[in-house]
């Protein structure tokens, strides 16, 4: 049996000053990322995921016999092989080095067999994945699976990969939950910070719950009435998250025939009141010290009822076209039910 004396004594690397791993995700690099007595890491995460990642690229297991945020010691998954790992906590710069180590499997050669690696979890996927999650948002769990197997070896299940990917979109955006929560800061941040955008945010006073909010930014109001025609295009399309609602736009086409965005809000639901609403707060903005005198507009829209009653209603006189596509849609569908 090897004998580990533990001690508070700060090891080096023979003599050196101490070196901190840094985590690189390629397998050459984890070959060697836990190396010697007295490497240190920036805190036991980075100790655990250098783990993780020395296991996979050596094709190897291990257990915890002890694991917090001051102290790990680990063995190989194999019974009575003499690999382990001592690690803890510097009192003096708050590090996380290696104080004992051996790194010699005496096991033997008896490495996994299997073409997943029991290690390899959404953790670990989420770890390996992040850095490009950050530039490529719409990286699909499908094509991970795949680099994962090239890159380094490992075959994930389809579940495995898609919770590693939410839990990265979590660490890097934050939650839903979270998101909602601060609307009513950011509607306030852009009050503050840019002058002349209107934003409104309701509240239920039942139950402090999000109900809908309304966004028009200063230059988007700005743009709209200097360089487009005075045609404002209203639909509304499902969000596809947690907690479901609809997004309400309004656009308009410039002089490049370009679609401009001049307002936009989420809501509950896409229903008769919400669209009354949204008009409401668009004909405030349209109707605001940017335009003396309030002129008539073309609406464009599919013919959603709440939008009929609501153009009417608070736009009375203007016009109101509908799109054909939408139209030739509905034919559709008529006949075919009539047949």
């Amino acid at each position: 049996m090897v004998r580990f004396d533990f001690d508070d004594e700060v090891c080096s690397n023979g003599g050196n000053e101490l070196e901190v791993c840094t985590v690189s995700n390629s397998i050459d690099s984890w070959m060697h990322c836990i190396s010697y007595e007295g490497q240190t890491f920036k805190d036991a995460v980075e100790f655990r995921i250098c783990l993780k990642n020395y296991a996979i690229a050596t094709r190897r297991s291990f257990s915890y016999k002890k694991n917090d945020s001051d102290k790990i010691i680990v063995v190989c998954s194999k019974e009575n092989c003499q690999w382990r790992i001592y690690a803890s906590k510097y009192k003096s710069d708050n590090l996380f080095g290696i104080r004992k180590c051996n790194l010699i499997h005496s096991c033997g050669d008896d490495n996994l067999r299997t073409r997943g690696h029991p290690k390899a979890d959404s953790t670990w996927v989420a770890n390996v994945v992040k850095e490009k999650l950050r530039g490529e948002p719409s990286y699909r769990p499908c094509t991970m699976m795949k680099d994962i197997q090239r890159d380094y070896g490992v075959e994930l299940d389809y579940h495995k990969v898609w919770a590693g990917k939410e839990m990265t979109m979590h660490d890097i955006h934050g939650t839903d939950k979270g998101s909602y929560d601060k609307l009513r800061w950011y509607c306030h941040a852009v009050k503050e910070t840019n002058s002349g955008s209107y934003a409104e945010c309701e509240i239920d006073p039942m139950t402090n719950k999000f109900r809908r909010l309304f966004m028009c930014f200063h230059a988007c109001l700005i743009g709209f009435i200097s360089g487009c025609r005075p045609l404002i295009f209203l639909d509304g399309t499902h969000i596809k998250n947690k907690y479901k609602g609809c997004l309400l736009v309004a656009v308009a086409k410039d002089a490049n025939d370009d679609i401009f965005t001049l307002a936009y809000a989420v809501v509950d639901a896409e229903n008769d009141s919400n669209w009354e609403w949204f008009c409401y707060q668009l004909k405030h903005v349209l109707a605001s010290q940017y335009i003396m005198v309030f002129r008539n507009y073309t609406f464009f829209s599919d013919r959603h009822p709440g939008l009929i009653k609501a153009i009417q209603f608070v736009f009375p006189g203007s016009h109101h076209a509908y799109c054909l596509r939408h139209l030739v849609d509905n034919f559709v569908k008529q006949v075919h039910r009539i047949a």
